[in-house]
């Protein structure tokens, strides 16, 4: 049961000069650690930052929603990603066409929208507990956070639908606290639909949470029937428009049932099947796809090439690949000639004889694929979900927030990076804790759920561990650990 608090005891003007204050410093440093102050750009546009600039400008340009072009320039309707970010961009781009000032624009919004969603969470955690010192020490710890700040600082959908997530999170616990408050609920549906439109994996919580309030509704038998369906519908509401409207849209366009999006692993990008086949393959047994994270075991069969145009950050040796996927039939000398073979593809001539090669390699690397999950049946459905599981969460945390390595930083970069490996690590034990500690206590079974759903989900099912997309259960994992603290440290009744 949630019983929220009034917030009159709180001293909200000073807690905000606090966590601003705090803000304020850690954005500093994060910038001197990325180079700000030497040269480079406050905010960060590399990489997918650029497409969806190009999407946006494309809606404002030619009334599109659309990256690629056909053989005669006609716009393709992308169905890579939905347009929540484009939304959050296009009304800047129709007045501000240069590249850098749109970018400074929309992140200096990003920074005030992720502090105002710090200031949230906090507010949420004092109305659950009526902790006032706690709170202040909630906001504060979570204000000087890097790991979501640098994505603050990026322009990529993930700043937006954290605080967008937040915001629905906590107004959707004002309506549970007061069914009265009812815009409350809608406010929650639309904030939480936006999300949604930022990030796809947002879309269970519209089920998840619609099932709570049923969950609460019987519990309490707050009004009729007819009212909780009137609610239903309202917290629905806003969703149900622009996910019709997505809906119609691809299937006039494409003439697909599209109600969220269609993507090859990487948002309709134009993938090598070289790729697809060494994704397939290393996410069978387990290993990391995502080439741009450290120590990510795709690098292994890329060595120095391009990967699709990208060249790789990083390369492993065999020995980065677990033993249990060996056998007569995978080996490492056929592993080595398949890493060997890639290479020679991406340096031969374009014609027939290429083809003939890439397919061949598919073939081959799709043969190990099946072999491994007929033949290995634990290691797939187990041992590798186990590996992923592990790759997810134990990394240092550090990994974007500068561009130099540890050997090459100065006295105060390496002091700044191990202090938030720690600040990391410490989170996320103290949080897997504090989820265990109330599964065992029967209580915050939601916030339990807000918390792990992204760690259950991408290395259990997607079997894809990109560290951002862990980045919504990071706040509510704090949250957890603080409520945990307020069980511990409660006032004695006597």
């Amino acid at each position: 049961m949630y019983k929220q608090r009034s917030l009159d005891p709180l001293n909200l003007k000073r807690l905000i000069f606090l966590a601003l204050a705090v803000k304020i410093v850690v954005l500093f440093l994060l910038w001197y650690n990325l180079g700000v102050f030497g040269g480079e750009q406050h905010f960060r546009c590399t990489g997918d930052s650029n497409t969806y600039l190009v999407r946006a400008g494309n809606i404002v340009d030619h009334w599109e929603y659309a990256w690629h072009q056909d053989d005669q320039g006609a716009y393709i309707p992308y169905i890579g990603r939905m347009p929540g970010y484009e939304a959050f961009i296009v009304p800047f781009r129709f007045f501000i066409t240069d590249k850098d000032t749109l970018v400074f624009v929309l992140g200096t919004l990003q920074l005030i929208i992720g502090f105002i969603a710090g200031i949230m969470l906090g507010l949420l955690f004092f109305k659950l507990t009526g902790r006032k010192l706690l709170t202040y020490l909630l906001v504060l710890f979570y204000s000087a956070n890097t790991y979501i700040l640098v994505f603050d600082i990026t322009i990529l959908s993930e700043s937006l639908g954290v605080s967008f997530f937040i915001f629905s999170v906590s107004l959707f616990f004002n309506f549970i606290d007061d069914p009265q408050r009812t815009r409350s609920l809608w406010g929650s549906g639309a904030f939480l639909c936006w999300a949604i439109f930022l990030r796809p994996y947002f879309a269970p919580f519209a089920i998840i949470f619609s099932l709570y309030m049923l969950y609460h509704w019987r519990k309490m038998q707050y009004g009729s029937f007819m009212k909780l369906v009137k609610n239903g519908f309202l917290f629905a509401s806003t969703l149900i428009v622009f996910e019709s409207l997505w809906i119609t849209r691809n299937y006039v366009y494409r003439g697909e049932f599209i109600p969220l999006v269609k993507t090859n692993f990487y948002a309709e990008h134009n993938i090598n099947d070289i790729t697809k086949a060494l994704f397939r393959f290393t996410q069978a047994f387990g290993g990391d796809i995502v080439y741009w994270n450290p120590d990510a075991e795709i690098t292994y069969f890329f060595d120095d090439v391009h990967l699709d145009g990208e060249k790789t950050a990083s390369s492993l040796g065999i020995e980065a690949l677990p033993s249990y996927i060996y056998s007569d039939v995978i080996t490492k000398e056929k592993l080595e000639q398949v890493r060997a073979d890639i290479k020679s593809y991406y340096e031969m001539e374009e014609g027939s004889g290429k083809e003939r090669a890439k397919q061949e390699i598919v073939e081959r690397i799709d043969s190990y694929t099946e072999h491994f999950k007929a033949n290995h049946v634990w290691d797939y459905q187990v041992s590798a979900r186990l590996r992923l599981s592990k790759s997810f969460v134990a990394h240092t945390g550090t990994y974007n927030i500068s561009k130099l390595s540890f050997s090459k930083q100065n006295i105060i970069q390496k002091v700044f990076k191990l202090a938030y490996i720690a600040y990391y690590l410490l989170t996320i034990l103290l949080g897997i804790f504090a989820v265990f500690y109330f599964i065992w206590k029967r209580d915050h079974g939601l916030l339990i759920l807000i918390s792990t759903y992204m760690f259950l989900l991408c290395p259990l099912v997607l079997r894809m561990i990109e560290y951002r997309y862990a980045l919504i259960g990071y706040p509510f994992l704090i949250l957890l650990f603080f409520a945990m603290l307020d069980r511990f440290f409660k006032p004695k009744i006597v």
